[in-house]
């Protein structure tokens, strides 16, 4: 009895071949739909498709038109002659990498606004932008310009940090244009703050309870504990002067003018 003769009809290779051009035409247009345009699709897709596209070019060749490839001779002094099926998938694949789909980028513009009505223009601070992984622009002349945005972010909205001395850190969301217009952010001015702490002595350095310190005749006062500290804060700005006056008991024991601020202790000694 002899055997059945199970070679694959060329027929039958051409229409696998349909069927796989049919496949990969499907695929592309899954990808493209979710990634809105051809222009979008990832780097790691493109190239799925297009080995899908050359073993079926392969495939056709070597099934449907019997092309093949033939090597002849000793080890590396031979010839080797490439018939369709490799030569297609190779040309295919190369021409892929040519003209393979490369990222596009864009610029990002942020004028940076102390205050709604557009009249305070940020001349410091930083600006940080969260994509993938943050990163972070010197704002100067009131702009931070951002370089380099791969496009897959145009129109769509990320979120920017501004570190700004005197001002919220609040993060906001913006709106990537794409047309080099900066965008405008504004930012929320903190009320001036500063933390003053000290110590009370009297004329030999001796710690002194219960003594009252008046700041800006009457603005604000505070009293030291029962280890002559006293803690306050005051709305003024760092390097503020300001004169101070300590009563004990009723009697004026220290007038001085003193800079405030929230990075050394105030030691007043009082006569």
């Amino acid at each position: 009895m002899q055997p059945k003769n199970t070679k694959v009809s060329s027929l039958t290779w051409a229409l696998i071949s349909a069927a796989g051009f049919i496949v990969f035409i499907g695929a592309a247009l899954f990808f493209i739909f979710f990634n809105d345009t051809l222009k979008n699709i990832s780097t790691p897709v493109y190239f799925f498709l297009l080995v899908i596209v050359g073993f079926i070019a392969a495939a056709f060749l070597s099934g449907a038109l019997k092309s093949h490839a033939k090597y002849s001779g000793k080890v590396y002094g031979g010839t080797l002659e490439l018939g369709g099926p490799v030569v297609i998938f190779a040309l295919i694949i190369y021409m892929g990498y040519i003209f393979r789909p490369v990222a596009g980028y864009t610029n990002l513009k942020i004028t940076v606004f102390g205050d709604t009505t557009k009249n305070e223009l940020i001349n410091s601070g930083v600006i940080k932008i969260l994509l993938n992984k943050p990163d972070s622009q010197i704002i100067q002349n009131g702009l931070a310009e951002f370089t380099d945005i791969p496009n897959d972010f145009e129109g769509k909205e990320i979120t920017i940090i501004p570190q700004v001395d005197g001002y919220y850190s609040n993060a906001q969301q913006i709106k990537i244009n794409g047309d080099n217009i900066p965008v405008e952010l504004h930012l929320s001015k903190k009320p001036d703050s500063i933390l003053i702490k000290g110590m009370v002595i009297d004329h030999i350095g001796h710690t002194v309870s219960n003594a009252i310190i008046i700041f800006e005749d009457g603005f604000a006062r505070d009293t030291t504990d029962a280890f002559g500290n006293f803690r306050i804060n005051l709305p003024f700005k760092e390097g503020h002067e300001s004169r101070i006056r300590v009563y004990t008991k009723n009697i004026l024991r220290y007038n001085n003018e003193q800079t405030l601020s929230s990075y050394a202790s105030m030691t007043l000694q009082i006569h």
